[in-house]
């Protein structure tokens, strides 16, 4: 074969592989949704009292009815400055830091613009999430925001993309919106190794003790806190 067709082969071999996106799928991930929010900036007393028990009942090193039984998970990933605030707890018990894909607030920038870059984050997210080989047959952690998870709302204003966790992972079998009300939830995750959905399940989450309080509203039903307690309400 002539010295020009192989460089040719080669050529094209080389431009295949850099091409086609490897995928390096996690075994399984769990997604929760951020705290109760005082304001743009920080999680009201509700959302704190969640994160923390977050990592003590369910996340955390010393969790009473782990969802990471025998090892950390390999990431802790955030998205917003609510997600960071609510995984904090839960890194701080595994002596970890989080993974943040943070899209920051700011008077420099109108809503419309921190969607977007929200929108590009969650995107390089779940690329790494799926590619990263440090995540490959592990169990990764994303501790979210609802309407980058699951919302028509947002998906019906980039039409042609994908913005939300349920297009980006093929989640064709989740809810189609996360309630605005609901906080209580884990969304479980299992991947085949070329990264499709091999299970999809819920799992409500239910507090006693110090945590009673915590709203335990079922899916899309209203959580009803008191305008007392300071949390907005989305």
């Amino acid at each position: 074969m002539p010295f020009r067709r192989v460089r040719h082969s080669l050529l094209t071999l080389v431009t295949c592989l850099i091409s086609v996106p490897s995928i390096a799928a996690p075994d399984r991930l769990i997604i929760t949704r951020h705290g109760e929010k005082l304001n743009t900036w920080q999680l009201c007393q509700t959302g704190l009292n969640r994160a923390q028990a977050l990592s003590d009942q369910y996340l955390g090193a010393h969790a009473a009815d782990p969802l990471f039984p025998k090892k950390p998970p390999a990431a802790i990933m955030t998205l917003t400055i609510h997600t960071s605030e609510t995984a904090e707890p839960t890194a701080h018990s595994w002596n970890m830091p989080t993974t943040a894909y943070l899209a920051l607030p700011g008077t420099d920038r109108s809503a419309a613009q921190l969607e977007t870059e929200i929108n590009h984050q969650n995107r390089l997210a779940v690329h790494d999430l799926m590619n990263n080989p440090e995540y490959t047959g592990k169990q990764v952690l994303m501790v979210w925001e609802h309407f980058h998870t699951a919302s028509t709302a947002l998906e019906s204003r980039y039409p042609g993309e994908a913005v939300t966790l349920r297009q980006l992972l093929k989640l064709d079998q989740a809810p189609t919106t996360w309630p605005d009300h609901n906080y209580n939830y884990f969304w479980i995750i299992d991947f085949n190794a070329d990264g499709s959905i091999k299970a999809f399940d819920t799992q409500r989450q239910s507090y006693s003790g110090r945590y009673a309080n915590l709203p335990d509203n079922a899916w899309g039903m209203p959580n009803n806190l008191p305008d007392s307690s300071g949390c907005l309400n989305n």
